[in-house]
């Protein structure tokens, strides 16, 4: 017979050994190093954006009063002034008003007032409108341009069309750079990330927008339509007489026209006014078609005036065409205070002649 004793006994021996075990490595658990709780990264401080105020301002007229004047596709216009410019330590704020041209001539019942504004923070020029029919942007607000100025330089921007109030994505590049009659100008386009939607703009130093382009998006069908700067600046009205032919081809004579003038450049209006003709129906145009003024400038006494090569390649011929295609120009620009003599060059060379007179030197 098995002894109780010794089975007893046994089972004593072995609980006492799981016992001092178990104690053991509780010990153990007690001795050893809690874990250290996870290591989180030091926040990286937020970059500051500085408000880079003279690159952007510089893209801007800087004068109250400076006037827009835009034409474009299908006779569309607008004219747009400088109202005001609100400063503060982060932003300038550049308050617009202005009005489009009635195309229906009154008909049409539709509201021609614009405001709008440019705002400038950070590296970004951006722009608000309130309008019912400006052919510029179907988004009422919209980054213009970011810096860098730099051929490259990308954004993308999370916009709202009105019309829809839908979210639209549009990722934006700067594609061209250039400098143009001494001031940086840049072309960006704007490309909606779902759809065919496009708009270009050229943004030039010391005038903002000079041109827009978009996809008109119509019913019958989509193309594309832009409008350009015509003239831009502190205008004023100004009387002048522009010289045209007589109906006999013997000589020049007077047409009194007031004049939109932009920063005082009245020879420069006076000759673009040559070429776009005479309005009495008695007189004859003395620019070839299709010329174009390339640049003019005053110094000394005499006007530089640098037309292109249609002046050349256009001009009918003869002496007595040519005498009062000059005698309109020297004339017209004579009666102007500071200029006493006229020096013409075409695409920039001195010496063309028309056929008969050498360009070489000032005209009087």
């Amino acid at each position: 017979m098995t002894s109780n004793r010794f089975v007893f006994k046994g089972l004593k021996t072995g609980t006492l050994l799981a016992a001092a075990l178990l104690l053991f490595i509780f010990a153990l658990a007690g001795c050893a190093k809690p874990p250290e709780p996870p290591v989180t990264p030091p926040e990286e401080p937020p970059v500051e954006v500085v408000f880079e105020k003279d690159s952007l301002s510089a893209l801007l007229p800087a004068d109250i009063g400076y006037t827009w004047i835009y034409n474009g596709f299908a006779e569309y216009g607008h004219t747009m002034t400088l109202d005001a410019i609100i400063e503060s330590e982060d932003s300038s704020v550049y308050e617009i008003s202005g009005e489009m041209a009635d195309m229906s001539g009154g008909e049409g019942n539709l509201d021609v007032a614009l405001t709008l504004k440019y705002i400038l923070s950070g590296n970004s020029l951006v722009q608000e409108k309130t309008e019912e029919m400006m052919l510029d942007s179907k988004f009422d607000q919209l980054t213009l341009i970011k810096m860098p100025f730099e051929v490259g330089t990308t954004w993308t921007e999370d916009v709202v069309d009105p019309e829809t109030g839908d979210e639209v994505t549009l990722n934006s590049t700067i594609e061209a750079a250039e400098m143009v009659d001494g001031a940086m100008q840049y072309t960006v386009r704007y490309i909606d990330a779902a759809s065919d939607y496009y708009e270009v703009r050229v943004i030039r130093e010391g005038a903002g927008v000079i041109s827009v382009e978009k996809l008109l998006e119509l019913t019958g069908g989509d193309f594309p339509a832009s409008y350009f700067l015509f003239m831009g600046g502190m205008l004023e009205q100004v009387t002048m007489d522009l010289y045209f032919a007589t109906p006999d081809a013997d000589g020049v004579l007077p047409e009194p026209r007031t004049v939109l003038v932009a920063d005082g450049a009245v020879a420069k209006a006076a000759v673009q006014e040559l070429i776009w003709g005479p309005q009495s129906p008695d007189l004859y145009p003395t620019i070839p078609e299709g010329t174009q003024l390339l640049g003019i400038t005053i110094d000394s006494g005499i006007c530089t005036v640098d037309f292109s090569q249609e002046f050349l390649d256009n001009h009918p011929g003869g002496s007595a065409g040519e005498l009062m295609t000059l005698g309109s120009i020297v004339q017209t620009l004579k009666q102007f205070d500071g200029i006493d003599k006229v020096q013409i060059l075409v695409e920039g060379r001195i010496g063309e002649t028309l056929g008969h007179v050498l360009l070489d030197e000032p005209l009087e």
